[in-house]
């Protein structure tokens, strides 16, 4: 879709995306965060899987669909 904008509704918009994300089981836990460049990003970590040993790690993402 699109990346959050650097902005108040932007960071807004990507807490909203963090809390729906873990709401419908998504990710384990996440947040709104701002990357070393300064974006808008959004932290989260994945369920461990089996199939994806890289699972469970800290992940972030600009992007407003990522899964």
């Amino acid at each position: 879709m699109a990346n959050f904008a650097n902005t108040e509704a932007g960071r807004t918009a990507a807490e909203e995306w963090a809390k729906a994300k873990i709401a419908d089981g998504t990710w384990v836990v996440a947040h709104m965060a701002m990357n070393s460049d300064g974006n808008t990003v959004c932290r989260f970590q994945r369920f461990l899987s089996p199939t994806h040993p890289d699972y469970g790690s800290w992940e972030e993402s600009r992007d407003d669909a990522a899964t």
